[in-house]
């Protein structure tokens, strides 16, 4: 009879391979998740910025004779009803919960729109340059973790 050695464990050849895939594979979900998943996320928070910005827009021309709304002091966009209505109510302004809107009354004075936090960079930066590229004369820009967007000069008038 041969004499036959039994196997009871993995070379270290044998492991590093595993740990060698194991880290490809990671890496790979690293590079797919920043070239998929945060665009896909930026786009819509351009979308949701294009609503309000097209909230805001209808506000001044249907409602207010070509005049922003006035709000002296950044003001949570879901209590400020004229705009919520603008944006299709309850539904739409909780799409924006934690955005402030300001527009102080008067001639060339800043409208300004801020967002809720983000936490993740490189998904802000993608939207703000989303919102430069689709909507001007609207211009957005870093905040800290926040978005700030804004149209100036502009009018600012109380609802009529």
């Amino acid at each position: 009879m041969k004499n036959v050695k039994s196997r009871e464990a993995f070379t270290i050849m044998e492991l590093m391979f595993v740990v060698l895939i194991g880290g490809i594979l990671v890496a790979a979900s690293i590079v797919g998740y920043n070239t998929l998943y945060v665009p896909q996320q930026a786009e819509a928070d351009i979308k949701r910025a294009g609503f309000v910005i097209g909230g805001v827009e209808r506000v001044k021309n249907n409602v207010n004779r070509g005049a922003y709304l006035t709000q002296a002091t950044a003001t949570s966009i879901g209590s400020i009803q004229t705009l919520k209505d603008m944006m299709g109510g309850d539904v739409g302004a909780t799409t924006v919960a934690g955005w402030t809107y300001q527009c102080p009354n008067g001639v060339n004075k800043t409208l300004t729109i801020v967002t809720d936090t983000y936490t993740d960079a490189a998904k802000q930066r993608q939207v703000v340059n989303g919102i430069n590229a689709q909507h001007a004369p609207w211009r957005a820009s870093l905040d800290g973790n926040k978005i700030r967007i804004v149209n100036t000069p502009v009018t600012c008038a109380p609802l009529p």
